[in-house]
């Protein structure tokens, strides 16, 4: 098994690892991503920048979906069961940003008859764009840290008015929940935001308004951090214990 197979595994056992399974994606080198363009003669060769390609796409309930895997053995195994021999390498981060994106596809099918097989849904695909935009960021614990998260109590007066404000100059947010949150034996809990967010939304951007807004009214030593609201993440925890205090106007 390779660190991407190790990283599923422990995904599919705790959703709470599924960013590491997502940064272990991202770092690969490259994918390989069949097509039916075949190449004229057995070999490889490297794609001017004018270069185009069709990838191989299937559907399902009227969604299409593309192939892409971790290793070259693994598309030549697939393809002696009638796939596509023909391929591309691409670095995830070009697969993710531009295929994927371009190409109006609502999966990403990893890996497809392996036991690693993995299937990126729309809201995946869409956390890994901002991810690689540096829209998302996320926090690095030591496996078995402990994080608590419990309902907003004594949030300092204006906070939450000043957040409505400037939540409403993002149209891309949908919903906004608001919640204490400590990271093993911390005494002292903090603020944490966390959104649901459009697709196209930009998260750096909303919290840049969101720190101008909130800042001045936080006492010293009070932080307000933010997060994209995604499954696998605290997202369970933070709806299980809160309502959201923000919900976009139709």
């Amino acid at each position: 098994m390779t660190p991407l197979d190790h990283a599923l595994a422990a995904a599919r056992e705790d959703r709470t690892r599924a960013p590491a399974f997502y940064e272990a994606f991202l770092e690969l080198d490259f994918l390989y991503v069949p097509t039916p363009d075949a190449p004229d003669a057995p070999g490889w060769r490297e794609a001017d920048g004018d270069a185009s390609f069709r990838p191989h796409t299937a559907e399902h309930d009227e969604r299409a979906y593309l192939f892409a895997f971790s290793a070259l053995e693994r598309l030549e195994a697939w393809a002696q069961s009638g796939g596509p021999s023909g391929y591309v390498a691409l670095p995830p981060s070009v697969l993710v940003e531009s295929v994927v994106a371009a190409g109006g596809l609502h999966g990403l099918i990893l890996n497809d008859r392996t036991e690693h097989r993995y299937t990126f849904g729309p809201d995946e695909l869409a956390f890994l764009r901002a991810r690689i935009a540096d829209d998302a960021h996320f926090v690095a614990l030591r496996e078995g840290t402990s994080v608590r998260v419990a309902p907003p109590g004594g949030v300092p007066e204006g906070v939450v008015p000043a957040l409505e404000r400037a939540l409403r100059e993002h149209r891309s947010v949908r919903a906004g929940y608001l919640s204490r949150l400590a990271i093993e034996d911390e005494e002292t809990w903090g603020l944490l935001l966390t959104l649901e967010i459009d697709e196209a939304g930009r998260l750096e951007a909303v919290a840049h308004t969101v720190d101008a807004a909130v800042q001045p009214l936080l006492p010293t030593g009070e932080r307000l951090d933010v997060a994209r609201l995604l499954p696998g993440t605290l997202a369970d925890a933070v709806t299980s214990q809160t309502e959201p205090f923000y919900l976009r106007r139709s």
